[in-house]
């Protein structure tokens, strides 16, 4: 995907992005969402996933000192920092709910500071509460400024969630507006979910900025290569995925699979 932007935009992707091939990332920020994600326990579990192949890692800001001697050591590993908490990803087990509501942690300051390359922000949209969207929008926003301010990318994570998107979150029309917003706000790339079958060359396609395709359920190693599939033949710049890459019994073996994937989009089968 080719994007156009001003001299700061391009050199803030060329931080965060690999502009030659598919960039995989792993979101190792969960934990403040949905607790310890798959069989860990403790934060410096996650560790070994920053010691894969792969060219960036999700970290909420207090996470960055467990990690910071494998980002000593792999300065070429893209490090973003998650500014924000939001309810809304907690499952039936786990105090769920439907119109939930967020806050922001940290700053792009803090994140500058800690040697991060880029932060990520939420703008969940679909919310029952008019008040709640607004201010998921007002504080995106403010990401995006703050993040550019200090010579920060800002990834925007545009979420389609609550009592009016109910049904509908994966729905092209409404990812498509999330990316539109997301791109007026300024967001250097997006994070979304994967498409509805058949919809990922639209939804891909209406962006003006890199897109990154997040973990979405079924969540299997089959199933994450597959979505690779789709999305690099659509045009999308990389994934983020979380729950594929901790629940995979060989993640190693998967990375390998999303990066042939990647260049042959055609999917493989990693059973």
């Amino acid at each position: 995907m080719s994007v156009a932007g001003s001299l700061p935009a391009v050199r803030r992707r060329r931080r965060l992005l690999r502009s030659d091939s598919f960039s995989v990332f792993v979101c190792a920020d969960v934990g403040l969402q949905i607790g310890p994600p798959a069989a860990t326990r403790r934060l410096d579990e996650l560790r070994p996933f920053a010691e894969l192949d792969v060219d960036g890692i999700l970290l909420t800001q207090a996470a960055v000192p467990t990690f910071a001697e494998t980002l000593a050591a792999r300065p070429e590993l893209a490090l973003v920092v998650r500014l924000d908490w939001c309810s809304q990803w907690r499952g039936a087990q786990l105090s769920p709910v439907t119109d939930g509501v967020g806050v922001t942690v940290s700053t792009a300051a803090e994140a500058a500071a800690s040697g991060a390359d880029a932060v990520i922000h939420y703008c969940l949209l679909g919310h029952g509460d008019p008040r709640v969207e607004a201010d998921y929008v007002d504080r995106a926003a403010r990401a995006v400024r703050e993040a550019h301010a200090v010579g920060l990318a800002c990834i925007l994570e545009p979420l389609i969630r609550g009592t009016n998107a109910e049904g509908q979150e994966r729905d092209a029309a409404h990812l498509i507006w999330g990316i539109r917003t997301a791109e007026e706000l300024g967001a250097d790339a997006v994070k979304v979910e994967q498409p509805a079958e058949g919809d990922v060359d639209r939804v891909i396609g209406s962006a003006g900025v890199p897109v990154l395709l997040a973990s979405t359920p079924p969540i299997s190693a089959d199933h994450a290569v597959r979505r690779v599939a789709e999305g690099a033949h659509a045009g999308a710049a990389g994934v983020a995925y979380s729950a594929d890459f901790f629940a995979a019994e060989r993640p190693a073996e998967l990375v390998a699979g999303i990066r042939s994937a990647a260049l042959s989009p055609s999917g493989k089968d990693m059973s």
